[in-house]
């Protein structure tokens, strides 16, 4: 019986590494696209419809309103709580959503850079899970 939780206790923290580590494989990957493509932050998006939000992981997700894209940073590790809840979000203005000042499903925003359709894509193939279509 001990043996069988000892080798339970060493899967889920084997599990838990292996997500940390595609994580940050995933942020590293984004870093260097930003870099790469030369992406220069934005001071604010203003948008007339709902704004629409494709996450990538916990650290960065998609924002679309029409044609426009974003790439949204987070300060900091942003997860919802086990039943897929997120905090309330803090705008200064309701048509408006600004880095360092607004948050975004409820967390506290680093930077947001515009992106068009074909950066939009590979950011979504980054965060996809391997094998995944």
């Amino acid at each position: 019986m001990r043996i069988f939780l000892l080798l339970s206790v060493l899967v889920l923290i084997a599990g838990c590494a292996s997500g940390s580590q595609r994580l940050e494989a995933q942020n590293t990957a984004i870093r260097d696209l930003i870099e790469v493509n030369e992406l220069e932050a934005v001071d604010v998006v203003r948008f007339v419809r709902q704004l629409d939000g494709y996450v990538i992981n916990d650290y960065y997700v998609i924002l679309s309103e029409r044609k426009k894209r974003y790439l949204l940073e987070y300060a900091q590790r942003c997860m919802t709580d086990f039943y897929g809840r997120v905090e309330p979000d803090y705008r200064t203005d309701p048509k408006a959503i600004r880095p360092r000042i607004d948050t975004f499903r409820g967390c506290r925003i680093k930077a947001i850079y515009a992106i068009d359709e074909a950066l939009e894509g590979e950011l979504k193939q980054i965060g996809k899970a391997p094998g995944e279509k």
